[in-house]
């Protein structure tokens, strides 16, 4: 059995730093495997902000590279999250799986970006156009989707098809339905497990914005294992990944549905 953990963390850096350690004794006790952060981690969200502040992106990418370097203290756990970086001169949100063996594996940069009051994602990075990549860490075939790309089933299928047992999803959301469907029509379009972790509370920048939380450990038939909350900050589950493999020959992942 694999044990995995997801995570709610609040978006007022004060009560982030306070939940931190909290975060990595969790980890520690539950003897985590593999363990999912919230989307861009390392910093209060900015995407409030309807317009573009090189000064403060400089002291976001600087924030996520120290965040990186701080993965060790997840001692054996695989960490997967996002990081703010400059990559060929572009501003990027980049999905990452780290772990002590590999180090650092950036997979691919956000592809599908909202641009709306609160989320102004398209104003202060680039999206990538890269296909989700599938990297292997201690036998664990390991995809991501970073928040809305969740909203786009075909990539999970497609991650399914490539043969991911878990797909890892970092969010900053608020709390609409929506978010459970998808993350549970991605386990059941891919038949992976799906792990999902969210910000939490107000906004530091904008109170009006509320992050929703409601992280999820959701496996390849849609079933929710473990849901954080109000007062279950973190939550676990053991998974087995040979039911990933069992469900990718079941409905509807065997469904051809070619290139239309």
């Amino acid at each position: 059995m694999t044990r995995v953990s997801v995570v709610e963390l609040p978006d007022n850096r004060d009560r982030f730093e306070l939940a931190w350690p909290a975060l990595l004794q969790h980890v520690d006790f539950a003897e985590s495997d593999v363990v999912v952060l919230p989307e861009l981690a390392a910093g209060a969200w900015f995407g409030t902000r309807p317009n573009f502040d090189q000064g403060r992106w400089d002291r976001i990418v600087a924030a996520h590279d120290e965040l990186v370097s701080r993965l060790g203290d997840f001692g054996n756990a695989v960490v997967i999250g996002s990081r703010a970086a400059n990559v060929d001169s572009q501003r990027r949100n980049v999905a990452f799986v780290w772990s002590q063996e590999t180090g650092l594996i950036d997979l691919h940069p956000k592809a599908i970006l909202p641009e709306e009051p609160g989320f102004h994602e398209q104003t202060w990075y680039h999206a990538g156009a890269d296909e989700p990549k599938v990297v292997e860490v201690r036998g664990m075939t390991i995809g991501v989707l970073l928040c809305s790309e969740l909203m786009h089933t075909e990539r999970a299928r497609k991650l399914g098809n490539a043969g991911v047992a878990i797909i890892g999803v970092p969010r900053a959301t608020g709390d609409h339905q929506r978010w459970q469907i998808a993350s549970q029509m991605a386990a059941i379009a891919s038949g992976a497990f799906v792990l999902t972790s969210n910000r939490s509370g107000q906004s530091q920048d904008d109170a009006s914005v509320l992050f929703g939380g409601r992280s999820m450990i959701v496996d390849p038939d849609g079933m929710i294992l473990s849901v954080t909350g109000r007062d279950k900050q973190f939550a676990t589950a053991a998974i087995d990944l040979t039911a990933s493999a069992a469900a990718r020959v079941t409905y509807p992942r065997y469904l051809d549905y070619g290139e239309r």
